[in-house]
């Protein structure tokens, strides 16, 4: 994890299932996807296929940002990430196979790995953050907050 990252959003982003992946259009304007990923020491990893829109974006422009949020709407909680994005010219069978392990319990792990590594244009990037910020990791969020009981103070 990044040395700028908390413990406790270290410990959230092992966690989490999905990030969604925002790269910049052509044009512009924003292109978000969800996609799996796997956190590897201060960095990033995930995959793709080269004919995909987030890769074409960042084979041109390799600024990345991507939120990894709860998925239980009982918490309001988030990890926010920009950094690049790297190709990386080797090691995308290592890439794939530790987001397969990651996602997928033995055996369908493998038969995952296998399945994409027999895509052609199969291809990982490595993103490296310049920021990462996060809320409602510390300390309860307002959702959990007015679910226990507290009562909404005054608007600013």
């Amino acid at each position: 994890m990044p040395t700028s990252i908390t413990p406790a959003a270290a410990a959230f982003l092992i966690a989490a299932r999905l990030a969604r992946v925002s790269t910049v259009n052509a044009d512009g304007s924003p292109h978000v996807v969800p996609m799996w990923f796997a956190p590897v020491d201060d960095a990033f990893h995930f995959t793709s296929r080269h004919a995909r829109r987030t890769v074409r974006n960042l084979l041109r422009d390799d600024r990345v940002a991507f939120v990894v949020d709860d998925e239980n709407p009982r918490h309001y909680r988030a990890v926010f990430v920009e950094g690049r994005a790297h190709l990386l010219d080797s090691g995308v069978a290592d890439v794939v196979r530790a987001i397969a392990r990651r996602y997928l319990p033995p055996p369908g792990d493998d038969r995952y790995a296998a399945y994409m590594l027999a895509q052609p244009d199969r291809i990982a990037f490595r993103v490296v953050p310049h920021r990462v910020s996060h809320w409602g990791l510390e300390t309860p969020d307002s959702v959990a907050r007015v679910l226990g009981g507290e009562r909404p103070g005054p608007l600013p």
